[in-house]
């Protein structure tokens, strides 16, 4: 099984990759296993199960490069799920408080 992942970190900053160890390759990008990701405390904020590593390889490729003009960009829309599911997540913690 391979993962397409997208970790944002605390400044609000996003990385997109893929691997075939969704638990092991984000704890590397918090040690500092990737230049494009050291310094900072990344999270899992979406992933994506794909069964052969060319349809991962071409889902991250989507991600991370606009589309042709006009079309849309798959980052963008991305970019917008991911602040929806942070805003619901804010609102669910305002009502119903912190979970025990």
């Amino acid at each position: 099984m391979y993962y397409v992942y997208l970790l944002k970190n605390e400044a609000g900053k996003r990385y997109i990759g893929y691997t075939t160890d969704l638990r092991k390759r984000p704890a590397d990008h918090n040690k500092g296993g990737t230049p494009s990701t050291k310094g900072s405390t990344w999270k899992v904020a979406y992933y994506g199960a794909y069964a052969s590593e060319q349809d991962a390889k071409r889902r991250e490729r989507r991600l991370k490069i606009p589309a042709k003009p006009g079309v849309g960009c798959m980052r963008e829309h991305l970019r917008v799920f991911v602040f929806k599911v942070e805003c619901r997540m804010r609102a669910c913690l305002l009502h119903n408080g912190p979970a025990s």
